[in-house]
Formats: C-alpha cells, structure tokens, sequence
C-alpha cells in the first residue's frame, strides 16, 4: 500500500466498530500509520479490519458460529443473506427504488441501497438504531445508519 497524508481508505474504526472511510492522518513509508475517521471523527492508529485489533478477535468470532453440536454454521443456517438473495432482490429494482446510501440517513428492513463505492444492495437486518446490515453483490457489509 502506497499512501500519503491526506488521502481517503477504508480502515477500521474504533469507536464505530466498523470498516468505514478514513482520511490519512500520517503515513510512514507508504503505509497509513494515524487516520481520521470520516464518520466519527475519531482519530487513531489505522487498522486494516477487525482481525488485526486484538489477536483473540478470530477464535470468537469462530466459536460463535458453531452450533452445540460443535460445527460451523453456514451463513444459511445462521439466518445471513447470501449473494443468492441479493439476485432474488436486487436487480429487478428501478432507480426510482434506490434511495443513495449517507450515514445520517436511517434505513428500514428490506430497504434497497445504492451505496457510492459497494453498489446496489438491501437493508437485511437493523442490528440498532446505529448499524445495519447491507447485502450487496460481494456479499454483505455493516454500515451506519442515523449519524449526525
């Protein structure tokens, strides 16, 4: 990665808990060392996702997908949309059904999204009055919703 100050990536928040757009704050050999979050704007040390926060981050992240018999549940089976269901439901939309992605806005359940760098995409779960899940062509995405 080759970047300077002053530049937008995507980066882990801390405070939101998700992967947002940050502005560089400082970079040291062409990589981001501090961004700025362009949501919160909360500064801090640039983190590329969640796995690199805390090294115990992965292990629960897989242990919570197990079911009691001791296997990892499929996305099906934990009830999370696939790309399937984003074929079932997003390409028949009109424009006039797209309302533009902005993390001020708040969304309802089943709401198609067009989102400025993921695409099309519909609301699949409001996780609370500030995070929603978002099926997109690529899978799915957290965002934020209702931020002032």
């Amino acid at each position: 990665m080759n970047v300077s100050a002053g530049k937008d990536i995507d980066a882990w928040c801390t405070k939101c808990k998700m992967l947002l757009e940050h502005r560089v704050v400082a970079a040291v050999g062409g990589r981001p060392v501090r961004v700025l979050c362009l949501t919160c704007k909360s500064e801090h040390n640039y983190r590329a996702t969640a796995a690199t926060t805390t090294a115990s981050a992965a292990p629960r992240a897989a242990s919570a997908a197990k079911s009691s018999s001791g296997k990892a549940k499929s996305p099906a089976a934990r009830g999370t949309p696939t790309t399937a269901s984003w074929q079932d439901r997003v390409p028949g939309g009109s424009n006039e059904d797209f309302v533009p992605y902005s993390p001020s806005r708040t969304f309802v359940l089943d709401a198609l999204i067009e989102h400025a760098r993921f695409g099309r995409g519909f609301v699949a779960e409001v996780i609370d009055s500030g995070k929603i899940s978002v099926v997109f062509r690529d899978g799915p995405r957290v965002l934020a919703q209702g931020r002032s």
